[in-house]
């Protein structure tokens, strides 16, 4: 639908800066153009508010107020607003906003095109989403106008995309005028799309945002807080996994919905676990306090139910391929109570057999017990650093230096010593803390390193507890011993195989199973960093799943 009376503004020139080109998109606010900033030659977008939302006095005060809030929002999936200002253009006050030209299209286009998106994409887009809203909220800005149109998708080299969130600052525009404003007998404002029969459209006078993502609070007026965006996100969500809204219908019978209608089962051809419906349906509560209480718990908990136990593992993967040659030296640190177990299980070797098998078994279990706390208590302590300084070279010492609390003095083995008593001690503690069990333990003695000595409370750490879906773990745990099992088998097997063909008898065949033995345990344990990585990727999602 055009907006009458606004073509003056083709090739026209605001403050002597930017030339008008063509129309972008139009919308219940104004309209969106492509130009150029003739000073540097570069494309923009420019969104002009319509004139006749200036009507009142203090409207281009609000406008100036919303926009600063806007350009305050410097993050990477936020629009970047560069400029903004009030001209006068053919006798008309021209509010706008400047903002970068971005290349691609709008979630809008894409579900008018596909329908419906695969799930892991989904995760992708509300990952992203969740992340710009984090930062919004943190400044008090409510977006308040949450919906397909409003998220932009741009392809980036790897295959995937960039997406970035739209009309921050505006929304609060919206509320304070539409209210008490119409427009001029004659002019028309619709959505971009919105047509007589298009439910999505937002109706001037009728409602405050877009009627089909709208929070209950909202659609009665109410006061709205971060969470309306998570109730609106939800609906997307749905949108975007089954191809249709939850609710239907025209502008009031979209507001009585939202506010009392029971939210619709997800149809078969979506093809969503029961888990992720349960966190959809949560978002979509009624009631804001018992929807998830911030946009990164909302993508955590889709995150864990909807890609699971493999997503965590393909992340550590990523970050061990990055940081290979730093976590292989953690790597080889955390083997050495299994290389120290081989050697003092080959002294060994000479007792008749079953006899030499038992010191093994001993052997083996008592370096787990080290290699483990020592590995988790590392990987939690550099994980920061590991994804936030990609250019800091993370060395064992300062590992065993922060995790120990040792200075800078002391010989190596002091330091390794040092480092590995105050590992498995604090693993001691954090299983008598919390009662003892896989889950509980592994998230209080987390918990110790991974905010630089902060500490979460029982309470968080018993949410944390519930939160993690149990599945995840229980996988990591059985990939551990899997490995720890296996790979000595695997060996012994070969070893056996080998002297079989070999003819090697007696001692020395004893001596070539235990030293194959030792060596794949040794290998097992240095795979611990990457069983590390998992743990600690594991917490951090409980953590952001119960987060405030």
């Amino acid at each position: 639908m055009r907006l009458c009376g606004m073509d003056w503004l083709t090739d026209a020139v605001i403050h002597g800066k930017y030339r008008i080109g063509r129309s972008l998109g139009e919308g219940g606010m104004g309209a969106v153009y492509l130009a150029e900033h003739i000073g540097i030659g570069r494309r923009v977008a420019v969104k002009v508010v319509h004139p006749a939302l200036l009507a009142d006095p203090t409207a281009a005060e609000r406008f100036t107020r919303e926009a600063r809030a806007a350009g305050g929002l410097q993050h990477r999936h936020v629009v970047n607003v560069t400029d903004f200002g009030v001209d006068t253009i053919a006798g008309h006050d021209v509010a706008y906003l400047v903002m970068e030209a971005l290349h691609g299209e709008t979630l809008e286009d894409v579900l008018a095109s596909q329908g419906s998106l695969r799930l892991p994409q989904v995760v992708d887009i509300v990952t992203q989403v969740a992340s710009a809203l984090t930062a919004a909220h943190a400044r008090g800005v409510v977006h308040r106008d949450l919906k397909p149109a409003n998220i932009f998708l741009t392809p980036d080299a790897r295959g995937g995309f960039h997406v970035t969130l739209l009309d921050f600052g505006i929304a609060k525009l919206r509320d304070d005028t539409f209210a008490r404003h119409s427009l001029p007998s004659g002019d028309t404002v619709g959505d971009h799309g919105a047509s007589a029969s298009n439910p999505l459209a937002t109706q001037v006078g009728e409602s405050i945002g877009t009627p089909a993502y709208m929070s209950p609070e909202q659609c009665v007026g109410d006061a709205v807080d971060a969470r309306s965006d998570l109730y609106s996100l939800g609906v997307l969500v749905y949108q975007m996994v089954s191809g249709t809204l939850p609710f239907r219908g025209d502008t009031m019978a979209l507001l009585h919905q939202h506010f009392v209608a029971e939210v619709p089962a997800l149809p078969s051809s979506a093809q969503v676990p029961a888990s992720v419906e349960a966190v959809l349906r949560r978002a979509l509560n009624k009631d804001p306090d018992a929807r998830f209480q911030s946009a990164a718990s909302f993508a955590a908990a889709l995150r864990a139910h909807a890609m699971g136990f493999g997503d965590s593992m393909r992340r550590a993967l990523a970050i061990f391929a990055e940081r290979m040659p730093e976590l292989s030296a953690l790597g080889l640190c955390f083997a050495l109570p299994g290389v120290a177990a081989a050697l003092m299980g080959l002294s060994l070797a000479w007792l008749p057999f079953p006899l030499n098998i038992m010191p093994w078994i001993v052997l083996f279990n008592v370096a787990l017990l080290m290699s483990t706390p020592l590995a988790m208590a590392s990987i939690a302590t550099v994980f920061s650093d590991i994804r936030e300084r990609p250019f800091h070279t993370i060395t064992w010492r300062e590992a065993a230096r922060r995790v120990s609390g040792a200075g800078s003095g002391g010989s190596a083995m002091a330091l390794y010593g040092g480092w590995l008593r105050t590992a498995v001690g604090a693993y001691m503690r954090a299983s008598r803390e919390s009662g003892g069990g896989g889950v509980k333990t592994m998230l209080h003695f987390v918990d110790r390193y991974r905010h630089g000595g902060t500490r979460s409370s029982a309470e968080r750490l018993r949410q944390m507890a519930t939160a993690m879906p149990g599945r995840a773990f229980a996988t990591m745990v059985m990939a551990q011993f899997a490995a720890l099992i296996l790979l000595p088998a695997l060996a012994v097997f070969t070893a056996l195989g080998a002297a079989h063909v070999s003819g090697i008898s007696g001692g020395a065949r004893t001596l070539l199973v235990a030293v194959a033995g030792g060596v794949a345990f040794a290998a097992a344990l240095f795979l611990q960093v990457f069983i590390a990585l998992v743990d600690v990727m594991l917490y951090d999602l409980a953590h952001d799943m119960t987060g405030a």
